[in-house]
C-alpha cells in the first residue's frame, strides 16, 4: 500500500501514527492469511489486460479494503482488482494503492 502526498485533512503525523501503522500491519497479516488459505489450491482467471487473478487476490482484497475505510476515512483507495471502482474526480492529495497479491503468476507456480 502506498500513498501520494498527504491530504490536507490528514497531516502526515496522523497518517503515520502508531495506531494507523499498527492497523495497516494487521490488515497485511489478515491479507496474508487469506492468501495462504488458497496456496496451491486455486486456479486463475484472466483479466482484460491479460494478467491473472485468483480467488486469493480477491480474498486478500476483501480483507484489506474494509479496514482501510476505517483506518483512513475519506482517503480514496485504488485497488488493482477493483480499479474501476475508484471514484472519478476525487481529490488526489492522498490515496491508498492496494495490490492484494503482488506476484500472482509466481504464487500460481508455487
Amino acid at each position: 500500500m502506498a500513498r501520494a502526498r498527504p491530504p490536507s485533512s490528514h497531516p502526515d503525523r496522523e497518517l503515520a501514527s502508531v495506531a494507523v501503522l499498527d492497523g495497516l500491519a494487521g490488515l497485511a497479516s489478515a491479507a496474508g492469511a487469506a492468501i495462504m488459505a488458497h496456496y496451491r489450491t486455486c486456479s486463475a482467471q484472466t483479466k482484460i489486460d491479460g494478467s491473472p487473478v485468483t480467488v486469493a487476490d480477491l480474498a486478500a482484497e476483501a480483507a484489506i479494503l474494509p479496514g482501510l475505510a476505517l483506518l483512513l476515512p475519506g482517503v480514496p483507495v485504488l485497488s488493482e482488482e477493483s480499479a474501476s471502482a475508484f471514484p472519478e474526480g476525487c481529490d488526489l492529495d492522498a490515496f491508498a494503492l492496494v495490490d492484494p497479491l503482488d506476484g500472482t503468476r509466481e504464487f500460481l507456480s508455487g
